[in-house]
């Protein structure tokens, strides 16, 4: 409940600094498309606080009687083990992102995220309930082979989020601070080009929370200046899709991406 309260104050921190030093022009109605964005976050709370969350405690509660995983099986200082998870964890989360890109039935809901034709803070909880579901289901599987704590997953957790939050956001930072910054963790312009309307940008600039995962694996694009990057999905267009065309998105007819824009180079 705490990690909920801080979330929360910094989503507010988030709009409220991006409103003030924003680092793309905004286009459209703000305040509407955070609402949507909001309200589909909430029907995602069913799946996350009533069964995801509950679920993971009990495979950990289980994993701990059993002494089951990797980690538990190793004699290792509690803090390196819990530092060495931690990076673990975000590694696999730039794994799972990838094949969020490249399998058409996970793209099929993180392409959610992705039709935001802008980005902001709020972008950062739009995640269709389908994609809350199927990560609960690769943490179970990681907590049974690798026998994380309870303790790493909840910082975990509440870093990557806010990692999101930030690195979502449309927040102008000082260039120099950035352009150091973001050879470490993630950071609005490294992230930006993920939500690119060029598919080899938006298949680039994974990571969630230390940026290295995409230089060491050649998936890093160099960022672009704000006033070229177009966001959103080509063949979503311009638009604003409201809460129940995101709910169906999963189920409809999956779009092929133009031509013109797989690469900024064509």
């Amino acid at each position: 409940m705490k990690s909920s309260f801080v979330i929360l104050g910094l989503f507010l921190f988030c709009l409220l600094l991006e409103s003030l030093f924003p680092l793309r022009k905004v286009q459209f109605k703000k305040w509407s498309r955070i609402k949507d964005n909001l309200m589909l976050s909430i029907l995602g709370i069913p799946f996350t606080r009533l069964l995801a969350y509950p679920l993971v405690g009990k495979v950990i509660k289980l994993v701990e009687h059993k002494n089951w995983g990797l980690f538990r099986k190793l004699s290792l200082n509690e803090m390196l083990v819990f530092s060495i998870s931690f990076l673990l964890l975000d590694y696999l989360i730039y794994w799972w992102h990838r094949l969020n890109h490249r399998l058409p039935f996970l793209w099929r809901f993180h392409q959610v995220h992705h039709a935001d034709p802008e980005m902001d803070a709020s972008t950062a909880l739009r995640f269709h309930f389908g994609e809350l579901i199927l990560s609960s289901v690769q943490r179970t599987l990681l907590v049974l082979l690798f026998g994380f704590s309870l303790n790493v997953l909840i910082v975990f957790d509440l870093i990557v989020t806010s990692s999101a939050l930030f690195h979502h956001s449309n927040l102008a930072l000082n260039k120099s601070v950035e352009k150091y910054l973001r050879m470490i963790i993630v950071t609005p312009t490294f992230h930006q080009n993920h939500h690119s309307y060029f598919q080899k940008e938006t298949d680039s600039n994974f990571s969630a929370i230390f940026s290295v995962w995409d230089r060491l694996h050649r998936t890093h694009t160099e960022e672009v200046n704000a006033d070229r990057i177009t966001i959103g999905l080509p063949y979503v267009g311009k638009l604003m899709p409201g809460l129940i065309y995101l709910v169906a998105m999963p189920v409809k007819k999956l779009s092929a991406w133009p031509k013109k824009f797989t690469s900024r180079d064509l």
